[in-house]
């Protein structure tokens, strides 16, 4: 009796990335990552913090900063947040380390260039 051939068969697709350069590009500076050992997703919280504006004179700065002091704060804005299962976050650590490798791989050369 032959086998269905969806039993038999793997599907082998390439991944089509068109379109992201569509999206806004948001500026990323602080990263919070959690894990909830009941569903066993990991959740990357991406968010940006920017410098508080501090103008005027040396008297209204140092009075804004005091502010700044006493609230003990400074406000995270969100960016993004994913939920990944643990072998995303292994994809992600991977694809991450193979970039930051090449980054610095260009820039010694480049530096080496800029020497010669």
């Amino acid at each position: 009796m032959a086998k269905n051939p969806r039993e038999t068969s793997e599907l082998s697709l390439k991944l089509d990335w068109s379109g992201f350069e569509d999206l806004p590009v948001h500026f990323s500076n602080r990263f919070a990552v959690q894990h909830d050992a009941q569903t066993n997703e990991f959740y990357l919280n991406v968010g940006a913090v920017s410098p508080p504006l501090l103008m005027g004179s040396d008297a209204d700065v140092m009075a804004a900063a005091a502010k700044l002091q006493e609230r003990g704060t400074i406000p995270v804005h969100p960016v993004a947040r994913l939920a990944l299962t643990p072998e995303r976050v292994l994809e992600l650590i991977r694809a991450l380390q193979t970039n930051y490798r090449n980054y610095q791989e260009t820039r010694a050369r480049r530096q080496a260039d800029a020497t010669e």
